[in-house]
């Protein structure tokens, strides 16, 4: 069987610079990511990944603007 090496991330060290209580941290992350936005909702929402068929961001973060 192949082993597929881990990601670097996995193994990465030191400190965070950024933490998701900062809101927009927090919304460039979810926007950028589909798949990990709709895990958030189904899990808080308590819902399989299966009946979330798409989630989308009306007010997105414009990346780089304030």
């Amino acid at each position: 069987m192949n082993q597929i090496s881990s990601p670097a991330f996995l193994d990465a060290k030191g400190p965070i610079p950024y933490n998701m209580t900062n809101d927009y941290m927090f919304r460039a992350v979810l926007q950028s990511n589909n798949k990990v936005l709709r895990g958030l909702i189904c899990s808080l929402l308590h819902l399989s990944e299966q009946k979330v068929v798409s989630v989308e961001i009306t007010n997105p973060v414009n990346l780089g603007r304030l």
